[in-house]
C-alpha cells in the first residue's frame, strides 16, 4: 500500500474501531497483532484528519508507549528514518512533546515543540549534545492540523511543515542516546513532563528517507486502496440478494452457482440494501440460508475470506455470517456477536474445533456504540494461519490467538448464513447483503478503503485483430456493442 511497506516501522491510524494498533508492514511484532502499544487517550470522532476518528490527549497524563530499549529500529543512530504524523494543538505558548524517551539528564531523545512555536528533534547522550534540528520560532498553530515529518537523509536532516523544508539550525550526529530507557512515549517527554494537548492521527516510523525536498502533504490515510471489482476465480459464493420483494429465493452470483435454500422466515427485502435494490431479510428467529455441503468451504492450510454488509433491526445480536456445524465437538464458524445491552457492542470470532478440541480460533476486543438501522461492513480473513478481524475496513486488535494446527478440517456440513452455533435464537436480527466467501486469497490484511458498488466481474475488452480482412460495415446495429 502506499505509505506502508518494509521501511514501516511503526503505523497507527487512531481510528474509531482499529484505535491505536500498529499496522506497519515492517513491525518487529508479528504480522497478526502488530506491535504492543499501550495507550491512553480518548478517541475523538469529531476532530480528525482521516478515517473515522483521531486520539485526542488530554496534557496532564495521558500518553501512548512501546518497548525503545529492546527495538533497535527505533534507534535512529546516524541512519536515514522518517517521523510523520498529524497533530492538532490545543494552544500555542506552551511545550508539547510528541516523542519522548528519557533515561536521565544525561541521556534523552525528544521531538517537541517549544513555548516560542519552534519545533525540534534532539538527542543528548551522555551529556552531550549529539543531534539537534529545529525551525525558527512561530511556527506552530493551534486549532487546525497540520503534518509534521522529521527527515534525515544520508546525513542531512530536516523539518518539514506541510511539506515545507523548515529546519533553521541543524547539529548533525547520532539520534541515539548512548543509555536507552525501556519505553519511548509519544505525548510526552518520557519523563511525566510536557506531555501534549490536543489531537494526533497517522502516525508513522520508517527507517527511511520518505521525502528529500519539499511535498504536498498526504491526502489520504496509509491503508489499502478499495478492491477494483471483487468476483474473480477466488470466489465460491457470492449472495447479492437481488430479487422480488418477499421472495425467497437466492442466487449465487459466483462461477459455482450453488444452490440456496431459505430457511424459516428468510427472504428478500426491497425496502433496506447496501447496494443492488435488495438485501436478505432475517427476523432472528431460525431464519437462516443453507447451502449443501462443498469442497468450496474447505479451508485446509488455505488462505481465505469472508465478508458481508449487515444492518441490524430491533436489537444488536448474535449471528453468524459463516458456520459448518457438524456437532458442538465439530464446527467451524465466523461470528458476530453483537450485545444489545447498554452501549450497544460487539466482538468478532473465528472457532474451528474438531473432536472437540480447538484447531483455530481467536475473537477481537469489544467494538462498542453499534446501532441499528445502520449498515457495517465486516470481513475474517486467514492469511497465512493467523486470523484477522476488520469491522468497516478497518482492522481490529485481538486478543490471543489459541492454534493447533496448520491444517483445519473439512467438515461434512451445509453452510448455514446467519444461524449461529445451530441455534435458532442466533440468527441475525436485520438484514444482510453482499455475502462474499473467498478460498485461497486472504483480501485483506491490513486496514482498508470500501468499495463503493457492489462486487462485479472484470468485463474483458475484445482483443485487436491484426492482419485480418475485414469486410466494411454501413451501418452499426444498435444492439451491437463496439470496443
Amino acid at each position: 500500500m502506499a505509505g506502508n511497506d518494509s521501511n514501516t516501522k511503526l503505523l497507527v491510524h487512531f481510528n474509531k474501531w482499529g484505535k491505536y494498533r500498529d499496522e506497519a508492514i515492517g513491525t518487529g511484532g508479528s504480522l497478526q497483532s502488530g506491535r504492543n502499544i499501550h495507550c491512553g487517550g480518548t478517541i475523538d470522532e469529531t476532530t480528525k484528519k482521516f478515517g473515522s476518528a483521531s486520539y485526542n490527549f488530554n496534557g496532564t497524563d495521558e500518553d501512548a508507549h512501546w518497548n525503545y530499549s529492546g527495538a533497535s529500529e527505533f534507534h535512529l543512530g546516524t541512519d536515514d528514518y522518517t517521523i510523520d504524523f498529524w497533530a492538532n494543538l490545543d494552544s500555542t505558548g506552551v511545550e508539547y512533546s510528541f516523542l519522548g524517551a528519557y533515561y536521565n539528564s544525561d541521556n534523552y531523545f525528544r521531538v517537541y515543540v517549544d513555548s516560542s512555536g519552534a519545533f525540534h528533534i534532539k538527542c543528548v547522550s551522555l551529556g552531550s549534545l549529539t543531534y539537534h534540528i529545529y525551525t525558527a520560532t512561530g511556527k506552530a498553530t493551534a486549532g487546525s492540523w497540520v503534518h509534521l515529518a522529521f527527515v534525515r537523509s544520508s546525513g542531512s536532516s530536516e523539518i518539514y511543515i506541510n511539506g515545507v523544508a523548515s529546519a533553521t539550525s541543524k547539529t548533525e550526529g547520532t539520534a541515539s542516546p548512548d543509555h536507552k530507557s525501556t519505553y519511548i512515549y509519544l505525548c510526552q517527554d518520557g519523563n511525566d513532563a510536557t506531555y501534549f494537548k490536543g489531537n494526533i492521527d497517522e502516525f508513522r516510523w520508517s527507517n527511511v528517507a520518505r521525502w528529500t525536498s519539499g511535498f504536498t502533504p498526504p491526502t489520504s490515510a496509509y491503508i489499502e486502496p478499495a478492491e477494483k471489482n471483487g468476483l474473480d476465480s477466488y470466489v465460491k459464493l457470492l449472495l447479492q440478494m437481488e430479487g422480488a420483494d418477499e421472495s425467497t429465493t437466492f442466487l449465487d452470483s459466483s462461477d459455482s452457482a450453488h444452490t440456496v435454500t431459505a430457511q424459516g422466515n428468510a427472504k428478500i427485502d426491497t425496502a433496506r440494501y447496501k447496494y443492488g435494490s435488495s438485501a436478505g431479510y432475517f427476523d432472528g428467529n431460525d431464519d437462516y440460508l443453507s447451502i449443501a455441503d462443498s469442497n468450496d468451504w474447505y479451508i485446509g492450510s488455505n488462505d481465505f475470506t469472508v465478508d458481508a454488509w449487515i444492518m441490524w433491526h430491533t436489537a444488536v445480536n448474535r449471528f453468524s455470517i459463516f458456520e459448518q456445524y457438524v456437532d458442538s465437538d465439530n464446527y467451524i464458524t465466523c461470528h458476530v456477536n453483537g450485545n444489545d445491552m447498554g452501549q450497544k457492542s460487539v466482538y468478532l470470532k473465528f472457532s474451528s474445533y474438531a473432536d472437540g478440541d480447538v484447531e483455530l480460533s481467536c475473537s477481537t476486543y469489544t467494538v462498542y456504540n453499534v446501532s441499528t438501522y445502520t449498515w457495517y461492513h465486516v470481513m475474517f480473513v486467514i492469511k497465512d494461519s493467523n486470523i484477522y478481524f476488520f469491522w468497516n475496513g478497518e482492522l481490529l486488535q485481538v486478543l490471543s490467538q489459541t492454534q493447533n494446527t496448520t491444517t483445519l478440517s473439512n467438515f461434512a456440513a451445509p453452510l448455514h448464513i446467519s444461524k449461529g452455533y445451530n441455534t435458532a435464537s442466533y440468527c441475525m436480527n436485520g438484514w444482510i447483503d453482499q455475502v462474499r466467501v473467498s478460498n485461497g486469497i486472504a483480501r485483506q490484511w491490513r486496514s482498508f478503503e470500501l468499495m463503493t458498488e457492489a462486487y462485479s466481474k472484470v468485463i474483458p475488452i475484445m482483443p485487436f485483430i491484426r492482419n485480418r480482412r475485414v469486410s466494411p460495415i454501413n451501418k452499426i446495429p444498435n444492439d451491437v456493442l463496439v470496443w
